[in-house]
């Protein structure tokens, strides 16, 4: 995996464990309510949502702050905005979020959205902006949707993909642009329709498995997801107030480290004592039961010996 290269080397800072991506959560707001998320618990929501304070979106000029900083740390590739909280195409200066990603050096811009208001957006602008972008569908069929999505938006969100799938080609904007499909027993039936429609649209599919939001679902669990999650140690996750958190499933908000400029910099916080406490104690707290995420999962039959020789630390120094 290359690293970002960078002209100007003022500043620039390498941090513990050499994190490669950087997840910011725009918004605590979102339009609809998947079965398979703590939206779909009102009193959840209402929950999370009175911890915003009423700032619902993460202002604009601390985006830039966090990127700035982000710009500066070697390692970092990739800007994200696919956090637990809400869906990004709900804040209208998405792509200028995006671009200003990419004019700081991030050569990977990433959203992930249930495609519901990409008819906000202009087409042309969003593609440009994020060059990695995943829409979720995950049915076909109008009734089912609203059962997975909580809401009637399929006819909307089909003709939204449709159609910014149709500018990419027309326009011939690089990146990458999917249909994601998250496999599950309310659409396994669905799957020779799903390559029909991609067959007669173009639209390229992605399958995934079923979302685990930690205590929603914990039944998809498992102590080697939770050793060889790379999160704690790859990924730096910002949420919507601009405070680092755990990973990008943690709903709660909660634990935090501190604010990015308010309790320091995004190296301060990453490398600080309340991080790294979490680290060492996160397997018997808040990752207990949790599935992990990432690509180490798909070699964990290599990578377990390794992990269980070197102990986490050193483990998570090395990978």
């Amino acid at each position: 995996m290359s690293l970002r290269i960078i002209d100007d080397t003022v500043g620039q800072q390498k941090l513990k464990y050499n994190p490669f991506m950087m997840i910011v959560d725009q918004t605590v707001r979102c339009n609809e309510a998947c079965f398979f998320c703590w939206r779909n618990d009102p009193k959840k929501v209402k929950e999370q949502t009175k911890k915003a304070n009423k700032v619902y979106d993460m202002p604009f000029e601390m985006v830039k702050e966090i990127i700035d900083q982000g710009s500066k740390i070697p390692s970092l590739h990739t800007f994200n905005v696919c956090g637990p909280m809400g869906d990004p195409t709900v804040v209208g200066d998405l792509a200028s979020r995006g671009h200003y990603a990419l004019k700081m050096g991030f050569p990977k811009t990433m959203m992930n959205t249930n495609a519901v208001a990409l008819d906000e957006h202009d087409p042309e602008d969003l593609l440009r902006a994020f060059n990695e972008i995943k829409v979720s569908l995950d049915t076909l069929d109008a009734e089912n949707y609203k059962v997975i999505h909580g809401k009637p938006h399929l006819e909307r969100v089909l003709n939204n993909i449709v159609n910014y799938w149709e500018v990419k080609v027309k326009k011939n904007i690089p990146g990458n642009f999917n249909a994601k499909i998250t496999l599950n027993e309310k659409n396994e039936s669905e799957v020779e329709d799903f390559k029909a429609w991609s067959e007669k649209h173009g639209v390229p599919i992605e399958w995934k498995k079923i979302h685990s939001f930690i205590d929603i679902m914990p039944e998809y669990g498992n102590d080697i997801g939770v050793k060889l999650c790379e999160q704690p140690y790859k990924t730096i996750n910002i949420n919507f107030r601009g405070e680092l958190t755990t990973c990008c499933i943690n709903y709660k908000l909660e634990p935090v480290f501190g604010k990015v400029g308010v309790d320091g910099s995004i190296k301060d916080i990453w490398e600080g004592e309340k991080f790294e406490t979490w680290r060492k104690e996160r397997e018997e707290g808040i990752c207990k039961g949790c599935a992990g995420l990432g690509g180490r999962l798909k070699s964990a039959d290599q990578l377990m010996p390794e992990y269980n020789e070197m102990g986490e630390e050193k483990f998570n120094g090395v990978y």
